[in-house]
């Protein structure tokens, strides 16, 4: 059984090297980059979330993307 962690050490690697959204391409291309990632681990999340609900869930994966193109997307709430 893999744990969030274990989830973390697996993406990290990967999610490394896609260097962080500067406007290099568009949006869709890079959503579908990250997107490819957490894919390529789908075996693993799915593991974990079958064993422990939402181990790894969507906000997650929304939490990273948000990381990684923040700077670019600041939030306009107040």
């Amino acid at each position: 059984m893999a744990n969030v962690h274990e989830i973390y050490q697996i993406l990290t690697p990967r999610l490394g090297q896609i260097k962080l959204y500067e406007g290099q391409c568009t949006p869709d291309y890079f959503i579908q980059q990250v997107t490819n990632v957490f894919e390529s681990a789908r075996n693993v999340i799915t593991v974990a979330n079958n064993a422990n609900a939402n181990t790894f869930a969507d906000a997650d994966k929304c939490d990273i993307l948000k990381s990684m193109m923040g700077i670019s997307f600041p939030s306009t709430s107040k």
